[in-house]
């Protein structure tokens, strides 16, 4: 098929990669090259399960909205897209753990 893809959209934060556990995270990317249809994007999830998903597509971009785990604070998770022609692409994201769950563990620590 020929299609590549090219990532559209990072986070605003000073760590583009890096996003509180048990949040829904926006991810964006286009698909470029001939014959971009409903079913160039194979797969678009992160390898570990426990998220869930919402994609959606318009034109040659697809924007997923994954709901992750709490449970994923303090870990590092890939997300990976497959296109039709079996390329894959990757990328890490860090899990933080959100400034209440830093309350709760501190005082649970005391």
């Amino acid at each position: 098929m020929g299609a590549t893809l090219r990532e559209t959209v990072r986070s605003r934060r000073p760590t583009p990669d890096s996003v509180n556990a048990g949040r829904t995270i926006p991810i964006k990317w286009t698909v470029t090259g001939a014959d971009v249809s409903d079913t160039t994007v194979v797969s678009g999830a992160f390898i570990d399960l426990g998220a869930t998903y919402d994609m959606v597509r318009s034109g040659s971009t697809w924007h997923v909205n994954a709901t992750t785990p709490k449970s994923w604070a303090g870990t590092t998770r890939t997300f990976g897209v497959v296109l039709d022609d079996l390329s894959a692409y990757e990328f890490d994201v860090v899990f933080r753990w959100s400034p209440w769950q830093a309350v709760w563990r501190s005082r649970a620590a005391c």
